[in-house]
Formats: C-alpha cells, sequence, structure tokens
C-alpha cells in the first residue's frame, strides 16, 4: 500500500515516518515574510499592539473615571498609534499625508463615539463586566475599521 501524500507537496518536508517534519530557519523566516506583505496580518499585528495600549489605558483610567470617558481617552491614544503604524507599515501609503490622515481621523472619531456608546450603555447603564464588554466591542469596532481603512483611508487618490 503507498504512503498517503507520498508525491504531494508535504512530501518536500516529510524526511521518514519516524523524523517529525522540520522547518528551518530559512523556510520560517520566508514565512513571516510572506504574510508580513499581507496587509490583514499587518493590520492585525498593529492591532494587536493598539489593544494592548488601549486596554491598558482603558483598565487604568476605568478605575478613577466613568467608562465612556474612559474609553475615549484611551480610543485616543490607540488611535494615534494606529495611524502611524498602518499609514507606514500595514497599507504603506505614499498617498498625500492630509487627505489620508483627514479621511483616517474621521473614521476614528465615529469609531470612538460608537465604542464610547456602546461601552457606556454596557457597562455604565446595564452593568455588565467592563473587560468583555470591551472586548467585544473591540473586536466590532476593528472588523469595521479594517474595511473604512483599507478602502477608504488610506485608498490612493488617483
Amino acid at each position: 500500500m503507498r504512503p498517503i501524500l507520498q508525491n504531494g507537496p508535504v512530501s518536500a518536508l516529510m524526511s521518514s515516518p519516524s523524523t517529525p517534519p522540520s522547518l528551518n530557519s530559512s523556510t520560517l523566516s520566508a514565512l513571516v515574510r510572506r504574510l508580513s506583505d499581507v496587509s490583514l496580518v499587518r493590520f492585525g499585528i498593529v492591532g494587536v499592539s493598539n489593544t494592548a495600549i488601549g486596554f491598558g489605558a482603558f483598565w487604568g483610567l476605568h478605575r478613577v473615571m466613568r467608562a465612556a470617558a474612559a474609553q475615549g481617552i484611551a480610543y485616543t491614544l490607540g488611535t494615534l498609534w494606529s495611524y502611524y503604524w498602518n499609514r507606514r507599515w500595514t497599507f504603506q501609503s505614499q498617498g498625500k499625508v492630509a487627505s489620508e490622515a483627514s479621511r483616517f481621523f474621521s473614521l476614528q472619531i465615529g469609531f470612538m463615539l460608537l465604542s464610547s456608546l456602546l461601552l457606556g450603555l454596557l457597562v455604565d447603564h446595564a452593568r455588565l463586566p467592563p473587560w468583555p464588554c470591551w472586548l467585544g466591542v473591540s473586536a466590532l469596532i476593528t472588523v469595521l475599521n479594517f474595511v473604512a481603512s483599507r478602502y477608504w483611508a488610506f485608498k490612493s487618490a488617483h
């Protein structure tokens, strides 16, 4: 009986049935390079760092102020971080800074208001726990933000 995948694309990674496939550093670095070329993955990396900054600020500020106000400040800090890295690295934009910045910050103001409203309703009025609410609202805003940033804020004006 012939082994499955004997002649398939996986066979190059399989040395023998008794030894596991290995990834050398050049294969791994090539994979990382390929993934970092994809704007969605880059957006995710910037988003993770942005989430850490935003959540840290929100968590610290929420101890001394209401959730909606804490989210407004935390979102502003994250927006500044996000604009720099998304323009420079994620979308590698060559467009005019003024027009892109105005579109990007217009979006962010809208998303900040939406996220603050949602968190205010969920945490301050419905008395739900802040961190799960923050994570859920942030997930929704992230999806909306990627689509709007990719197809509007950093779209080249030709």
